[in-house]
């Protein structure tokens, strides 16, 4: 593992009314700090603290170890109110470097933040679940980051959604670090199972979910010692691959595999049992519409409502009854007309309806919506 900090030299040059005088010194920029992103490029940040004095300064910057041009670097400075950014040089006198011209009120001790594009740093975070005897759910997180950014990386601080983690790389290295912040066991009153037919996310099949809510931090009192998030998952589920296993005394195989989406706090978070086998749902377009038409002066049709019949044949081969959620999508703005069941609207384009199926029986949903203001 790297241990040492990197140091840039800057070459810091007062332009003074009388003379101009040149110091260089090794100023310690900084160790980067990356906001892990779900993009090819991601942004690194440094910062170091020069003393200026009263004036014009130009800093001289070698790029070469960073893998940058100097167009890709961006230079925030403070106090705004005592120092600021002139004009961002090159010179064919420094290959590969950039000349920042700074301006000082006054004799100041100014931050200097750069960030600047890297690619190549390659992270994802991983889940491993199971299945508890009790009921419940315990899931341990980790972030895998692989280096090839074709240089080392040392004392990187990465930053991600609900976590921090220091770590240092070998240009072409890969790890794998635990997040204890993302783990955590979630009891079975908070655990849901439900077969969903939700052919725009699951496809043609029913598919078995296993679903929970994470919910907000809690504060704890500095007494109680928490490892992870002993007391259930809080905050945000980043983005990542999941592997769910059965309980321990059964071996621990795994179940399935499946993606987890971002997650917000609050919001449920599904993980994909796969189809489930003994429920059939046919979905088709009984009928489409179009009806009041408006025209343009040319006379030709300017806009309509498009009115559309939707039919789902449902049907339970299983010998034990079986509770179906029935999700539909209809995009843009649209009305319900008729619905042969109750349904409920969840947003703005998704309504959702509650079946019960007794042992073979087969049952026909319905619907009839309005499209509003459809073009031709």
């Amino acid at each position: 593992m790297i241990a040492r900090t990197a140091a840039f030299a800057l070459i810091a040059a007062w332009l003074l009314p009388v003379q101009a005088a040149q110091l260089t010194t090794a100023t310690d920029f900084g160790p980067p700090t990356i906001r892990l992103e779900p993009a090819e490029t991601l942004d690194v940040t440094r910062a170091c603290v020069v003393p200026l004095q009263a004036g014009e300064t130009v800093l001289t910057m070698p790029l070469g170890t960073l893998g940058v041009a100097a167009a890709d670097v961006w230079l925030e400075v403070e106090p705004a109110n005592a120092v600021s950014l002139v004009a961002m040089e090159t010179s064919p006198d420094v290959p590969g470097a950039a000349l920042w011209r700074l301006r000082a009120e006054r004799d100041v001790e100014a931050q200097l933040t750069m960030t600047y594009p890297a690619k190549g740093l390659t992270w994802g975070v991983e889940y491993s679940a199971m299945l508890l005897d009790e009921g419940g759910l315990r899931i341990a997180a980790s972030l895998r980051v692989g280096n090839g950014l074709g240089r080392d990386l040392e004392d990187a601080t990465l930053i991600g959604d609900g976590f921090t983690l220091e770590l240092s790389l070998a240009n072409g290295e890969t790890v794998t670090r635990d997040l204890p912040t993302l783990g955590g066991s979630v009891p079975a009153d908070a655990l849901e199972r439900s077969i969903v037919y939700d052919r725009s996310v699951h496809g043609n099949a029913p598919v078995e979910l296993l679903s929970f809510t994470s919910v907000p931090p809690v504060a704890l009192p500095a007494r109680i010692p928490v490892v992870g998030r002993l007391f259930g998952l809080s905050g945000p589920m980043p983005a990542g691959s999941l592997r769910l296993y059965a309980p321990a005394p059964g071996g621990g195989e795994l179940i399935t595999t499946a993606s987890i989406p971002y997650t917000p706090a609050g919001e449920p978070v599904e993980i994909n049992l796969g189809p489930v086998s003994g429920v059939l749902v046919t979905r088709r377009r009984a009928k489409a519409v179009e009806i009041n038409k408006r025209l343009d002066a040319s006379n030709r049709i300017a806009a309509f409502d498009l009115q559309e019949t939707w039919e789902l044949e449902l049907r339970n081969l299983r010998e034990e009854p079986v509770e179906l959620l029935v999700r539909e999508h209809q995009a843009g703005t649209w009305e319900m007309e008729e619905a042969s069941l109750d349904y409920e609207r969840e947003d703005a384009e998704t309504l959702v309806f509650h079946v019960t199926l007794q042992p073979g029986e087969e049952h026909e949903l319905s619907y009839r919506i309005r499209h509003i203001n459809r073009q031709p």
